[in-house]
């Protein structure tokens, strides 16, 4: 079986800001709205029941009004940006999930954003990728009503960053992409408890590592806005984790109780150490996923 998805939509360009007002030498008023519109499609290719290929590209775009080639599902839009000569943020992405046996899944995303096929794996600033590989095992060792997981992420350097803010794959100044930031991994594990169909408890942890950049010196691309603000100086190299080192350890546990179909009741306590400083943590939330 095949799936294609396509999407079109207008995002908040925050950190810009929404208009920017200015006069005619006349002293005329006028305001001028900041647009910021985000595009992707996605096919998804099932050649079996234990196995499923799938291949994105995304593109956010602004400043100007909907543009017709983005528009059009089926249209490359890595080739209608170099058309358009318009420095647009594309970004590709490749996944796949392997089901080994009943309850055990294996999945795994190559996210390309800046990128040269003959550097990938090199510390190179045209080697800008995520990489994010998991494992879920559902009644694990014969445990009815538990599911188990580990999962894996990295990001490269300067991943979904961009020169102008207006292309950034932010909405209303929050990622669309991974909560982690760039030049950063985390491996983060999980042990469910299915108590009832409606509430869940959760026993987590987390290591996390990030390399951010240290007051007056280089940038590292330890953030998605660091490439905004013509203070960026591009090298050949940028390490991975270099800079200063931000990292984090947690063990916590989460309960998770289903009032309605698309709202949830969350309550969650974890313990763990950033930096050189040791904290706990509670938070407590009504989620509607509308």
């Amino acid at each position: 079986m095949i799936f294609f998805t396509y999407l079109h939509g207008i995002l908040d360009p925050t950190p810009v800001q929404k208009k920017v007002l200015y006069y005619s030498d006349e002293g005329m008023p006028r305001k001028v709205k900041h647009q910021k519109y985000f595009a992707a499609h996605r096919i998804e290719f099932l050649p079996s029941n234990w196995l499923s290929l799938g291949l994105s590209e995304s593109v956010i775009y602004g400043d100007r009004s909907v543009e017709l080639g983005y528009v059009i599902p089926v249209n490359i839009f890595w080739s209608e940006g170099h058309d358009l000569k318009y420095d647009d943020n594309i970004l590709w992405a490749f996944d796949t999930e392997v089901r080994f046996w009943k309850g055990l899944t294996g999945y795994g995303e190559l996210l390309l954003d800046e990128l040269k096929m003959s550097k990938i794996g090199t510390d190179s600033w045209h080697n800008q990728a995520g990489y994010l590989g998991g494992v879920r095992w559902i009644n694990p060792l014969g445990l009815s009503q538990h599911e188990w997981g580990i999962e894996y992420t990295r990001l490269r350097p300067f991943v979904y960053g961009h020169f102008f803010n207006i292309n950034l794959p932010t909405h209303y100044g929050y990622s669309l992409g991974s909560t982690l930031p760039p030049n950063s991994d985390e491996l983060r594990t999980s042990w469910k408890f299915f108590l009832r169909p409606d509430f869940t408890i959760d026993l987590f942890s987390i290591f996390r590592r990030h390399g951010t950049t240290f007051e007056g010196q280089d940038l590292v691309g330890g953030s998605i806005h660091e490439m905004a603000g013509g203070n960026l100086k591009i090298k050949e190299h940028y390490p991975f984790l270099d800079g200063k080192r931000e990292d984090l350890q947690e063990i916590g546990v989460q309960g998770c109780f289903r009032v309605l179909e698309r709202v949830e009741l969350k309550a969650l306590f974890g313990m763990g150490k950033y930096i050189d400083d040791r904290y706990q943590r509670f938070s407590f939330g009504l989620f509607w996923n509308y």
